[in-house]
């Protein structure tokens, strides 16, 4: 049994009004979506119980996942020679189904602009899992403004900025199921993602 605390977080700007009934781009969900929408893509095996956002005439999210192609690698290189990406410890490594849940969501929202504008950063996407086997599981994915007050790009952009966290910040364990770290978002090149345990 997984009991699950869901926090879709500020940050973002330009929610949808209304859930959309025709599927054709990544879909931007109303706030009361977005926890239905993030409890379904932690879950590795979803059960047929379990609120699936297709059953409201939505998108399968995890069918929309953004594969970066070379172009946005390249780009990644470059806007690293302006903000060197950072691994973390193995204490603030989180677990892989938050962190793909994370990306997947933050890449449905497609050209929604997330924005990040206090030295801290913003938390765009946070989870935390209870898992009767594993124990508790939390992560969070914040913005943080990067030689700018306020950096605002496409929040498919710090989903892309995840994947070099999530592919290179691995723990050195035989399970190799988790990440953490900091990167240059892809998109403008103001924005550092950070990918870490609460």
């Amino acid at each position: 049994m997984v009991a699950i605390t869901l926090y879709a977080q500020a940050g973002l700007l330009g929610a949808a009004s209304a859930m959309p009934t025709t599927v054709t781009t990544p879909q931007v969900l109303t706030r009361e979506a977005n926890d239905a929408l993030l409890r379904y893509l932690t879950e590795i095996n979803p059960s047929t119980i379990q609120e699936n956002p297709v059953e409201h005439g939505l998108a399968d999210p995890r069918h929309n996942s953004y594969v970066p192609p070379a172009e946005i690698e390249d780009k990644r290189d470059m806007l690293q020679k302006r903000y060197d990406s950072v691994y973390f410890g193995v204490d603030q490594v989180v677990w892989d189904p938050i962190a793909y849940a994370c990306r997947d969501y933050l890449n449905s929202l497609g050209t929604q602009a997330c924005v990040a504008d206090q030295a801290g950063g913003i938390v765009f996407c946070s989870r935390t899992i209870v898992d009767v086997s594993q124990g508790t599981k939390t992560g969070y994915v914040r913005g943080i403004p990067f030689n700018v007050q306020k950096a605002t790009i496409y929040c498919r952009d710090v989903a892309s900025g995840m994947y070099w966290i999530i592919n290179s910040c691995k723990p050195n364990n035989p399970c190799r199921c988790a990440s953490a770290g900091r990167n240059a978002a892809t998109g403008n090149g103001n924005l550092v993602v950070e990918l870490k345990k609460n």
